[in-house]
């Protein structure tokens, strides 16, 4: 008798146990998991995207520009000397992202310029393109990226032409 007094809560006690793992571990594919995850995902996305500016990861101590100037023309000859191809393969190659990436963080370095020259808009822009094409969290197809590159592009246009126009 003993024996059924302690063995039946033990029992009911291991199935209670042994039930709440399984509901715990679950399917991990179901779309409730998925969904949770992407939702995750973005927004982890969104608050990278949003605070590029003060992250410690896009700021610089050093510049290789002297002044404002040097630094737009340099983004626009830089980018402007390379071959089309390479212009569109750039954002994929480790080794040449550092063209695009070098944006944010030469840009943020600039930025008292950048309100000097009201060109908040435009250099954000330019920097959520570049975070778009060089971030390794998001993933592109070749057209998403063939369209962030000719974007970038138009963007580094207009703030070049724009810049010559305030001299």
């Amino acid at each position: 008798m003993k024996k059924i007094v302690i063995g039946v809560p033990l029992l009911a006690l291991t199935w209670l146990v042994l039930l709440a793992i399984s509901v715990n571990i679950g399917d991990s594919d179901s779309p409730v998991a998925e969904e949770v995850a992407i939702e995750e995902k973005d927004a982890l996305e969104k608050y990278k995207f949003a605070n590029f500016e003060e992250e410690e990861a896009y700021q610089i101590s050093y510049t290789s520009y002297s002044d404002f100037e040097s630094f737009v023309n340099g983004l626009y000859s830089t980018w402007n000397s390379l071959e089309v191809e390479d212009r569109y393969a750039i954002s994929s190659s480790r080794d040449h992202a550092q063209v695009i990436s070098s944006v944010i963080p030469e840009s943020n370095h600039w930025k008292m310029n950048i309100e000097t020259y009201q060109m908040n808009s435009q250099f954000k822009r330019l920097k959520e393109t570049a975070y778009k094409l060089t971030s390794p969290d998001i993933e592109l197809t070749k057209e998403e990226r063939a369209t962030l590159i000719s974007w970038y592009e138009s963007q580094l246009n207009d703030i070049y032409i724009d810049f010559r126009n305030w001299e």
